[in-house]
């Protein structure tokens, strides 16, 4: 796994989950020192409480990727930064994308960034059985 390589050889990284949902990662890959935030929609993270307990290196932050403000509590310091986005940008258009990166570009200039498209094409969320219950059916993928 890229991102167990990445932390093995930066100890002392700031890890930044874009749209966390219930993903267990950093409990796989902590390493005693890392700082993880895990950025997602307010009714997502009020969910990730119920499992999760924050420690003052485990942050869930409540807020839109698209939204600068929502990095806010970020604090990296001089310590290297790994962004993570799963099954994220999707659900976003192009021009929103690329606003997104801006944004992580300027505030975290030397990041790496590990994320994952996906195969699907824009459009088929819908006959998807799962996306089609979710937001009343409303979620789609837009960009791959």
């Amino acid at each position: 796994m890229r991102q167990r390589r990445t932390l093995s050889a930066q100890t002392q990284a700031a890890v930044i989950n874009l749209g966390a949902g219930l993903s267990t990662r950093f409990s796989r890959l902590d390493n005693g020192s890392i700082r993880w935030y895990e950025v997602d929609l307010p009714e997502v993270i009020a969910l990730r409480k119920l499992f999760f307990r924050e420690t003052k290196r485990y942050r869930c932050i409540a807020g839109s990727v698209t939204e600068p403000s929502t990095l806010e509590p970020v604090i990296a310091g001089r310590q290297p930064v790994l962004i993570v986005a799963e099954g994220l940008f999707m659900y976003f258009d192009e021009k929103d994308v690329r606003s997104v990166f801006d944004g992580l570009s300027m505030r975290f200039p030397k990041a790496r960034c590990s994320w994952r498209c996906s195969p699907l094409c824009p459009g088929m969320g819908k006959y998807d059985p799962c996306l089609s219950k979710v937001a009343g059916g409303s979620l789609d993928f837009r960009w791959t």
